[in-house]
């Protein structure tokens, strides 16, 4: 313990207030805590069809990818990851991927 003019200066806070102030009960400790895992893996919104805003390199590029490209719904362009929000873009859903003929019983 060190002495500063007449005080005593204590190496840790005292008591336990200043673990109240800080919303604790306890000191903390170097333990770790366990959480629920975290997915990283990102996931693509669903479609939204009302939407007119999407973010593209130019616009063409906006509309004619309308439904793989990123939506800005606000028209703002901060989420487009350097890309432009362009607006004005009625999209609608790809084609479902369907066979090109009916299925045969046996290998062709």
């Amino acid at each position: 313990i060190g002495e500063c003019g007449s005080e005593s200066v204590s190496p840790t806070p005292p008591g336990d207030s200043w673990l109240a102030s800080l919303g604790l009960t306890s000191p903390p400790t170097n333990v770790p805590t366990s959480a629920a895992p975290i997915s990283l893996t990102p996931t693509k919104a669903p479609f939204d069809p009302s939407n007119l805003n999407y973010c593209g390199g130019n616009f063409t590029d906006a509309e004619d990818n309308c439904y793989y490209r990123k939506p800005c719904p606000t028209g703002s362009p901060t989420i487009c990851g350097g890309d432009t929000c362009y607006t004005g873009i009625t999209c609608t859903a790809p084609p479902s991927k369907s066979p090109t003929s009916p299925p045969t019983v046996r290998p062709t």
